[in-house]
């Protein structure tokens, strides 16, 4: 009888020990999670610097969350979230589906940096619908059967594709604070209005849908409503200005004409190439 005893109380202290780990390493594990699908979604680099999760009151917070740039793009980063508050419902945290009562995002910064063949927002967006699409096809059970070594390899990781679920009541990014960059400027960065974005009940039709999933519908709602602000606000007309009133169909000469001599004709090509693209792209005069 006390053997049995004895190896029942080590299981509860092993148990409780276990969960005890788990509490006290929350913030690291969250971090991670953040990190690992958030890299595998946008396709480029995510950071996280620090986390403070307290589940026992319904809060958490994130600090210094920034998404690198793909390939090809040059400025410090494409989107920077800073702070980033939630308030959930603390009877819900153990459960299948997480209540999340809000999400907090204030002041948020966004360099929106174009190049002839569209701009960085843009690529990350498709990265992160070529990622939804990936996540809905595993998720529904639709690719039933054998996975080819070819799918297996871009397919949805473990951390992505299972988990909790969540119903995020309210969700607001506040002062999304928008720089438009485009190398022919040397640099110079020009600021568009801010954008303010407010979702509601995130998976509440769905009874609850993954974090990745919710990730999602925001930064499709988020990207889509920084491109409009830049392309429809004059941000443009902020960018002919500062390049002196360029003609999109003479850009060369007028660049040869009043800088030829200290550029040089190879570094005119280039520049005129970058700002015809990326210009053309932006005002929608492209073929």
């Amino acid at each position: 009888m006390r053997i049995i005893l004895f190896v029942v109380l080590f299981i509860v202290a092993a148990f409780i020990g276990g969960i005890a780990f788990i509490l006290f390493n929350l913030d690291a594990f969250v971090k991670e999670a953040v990190e690992t699908v958030g890299t595998e979604l946008t396709q480029t680099s995510v950071t996280l610097n620090e986390t403070n999760i307290d589940p026992a009151n319904g809060k958490a917070s994130l600090s210094g969350l920034n998404i690198a740039n793909p390939e090809g793009f040059e400025t410090d980063h494409a989107l920077a979230l800073g702070l980033v508050s939630l308030k959930m419902d603390p009877t819900t945290v153990t459960g299948d589906v997480i209540v999340i009562n809000e999400i907090v995002v204030d002041t948020p910064s966004v360099i929106y940096e174009l190049g002839e063949s569209g701009s960085n927002i843009d690529a990350i967006h498709e990265n992160v619908m070529s990622f939804a699409n990936k996540l809905q096809s595993q998720t529904s059970g639709s690719s039933g059967g054998e996975t080819t070594s070819s799918s297996a390899e871009t397919a949805p990781s473990q951390e992505a594709s299972e988990g909790p679920k969540f119903i995020i009541e309210n969700v607001y990014i506040r002062n999304v604070s928008t720089a438009v960059s485009l190398n022919v400027l040397g640099g110079k960065k020009l600021e568009a209005p801010s954008v303010d974005v407010h979702l509601t009940d995130i998976g509440k039709k769905e009874g609850g849908v993954l974090a990745a999933e919710a990730a999602i519908y925001i930064m499709d709602n988020l990207f889509k409503d920084v491109a409009a602000s830049v392309t429809n606000s004059g941000a443009g007309k902020l960018i002919e200005d500062a390049l002196g009133g360029v003609d999109l169909n003479n850009v060369e000469q007028q660049l040869q004409e009043q800088a030829g001599e200290v550029l040089g004709d190879d570094a005119i090509k280039d520049i005129t190439k970058d700002a015809e693209g990326a210009l053309k792209n932006l005002f929608g005069t492209g073929d």
